[in-house]
């Protein structure tokens, strides 16, 4: 839980930090990234972003259009 004085909350910014490719396949809840609650450049908090279901490796086709 992060407290925020009522009259900063809009200055509240939630940054998604995610690399731009990952390595399929990815099992459900693998851990992927961060979810970064910041104010005024201060880091206030993270959670983790995980992938909510299974992320198949694609075949050799889709692999060569990526």
């Amino acid at each position: 839980m992060i407290n925020v004085p009522r009259h900063r909350q809009g200055d509240l910014v939630v940054e998604i930090r995610v690399p731009e490719t990952a390595e399929a396949p990815l099992a459900a809840g693998t851990q992927v990234g961060a979810a970064v609650a910041m104010l005024d450049s201060l880091e206030l908090g993270r959670v983790p972003v995980v992938t909510l279901e299974e992320v198949p490796r694609g075949n050799w086709f889709e692999r060569l259009l990526h």
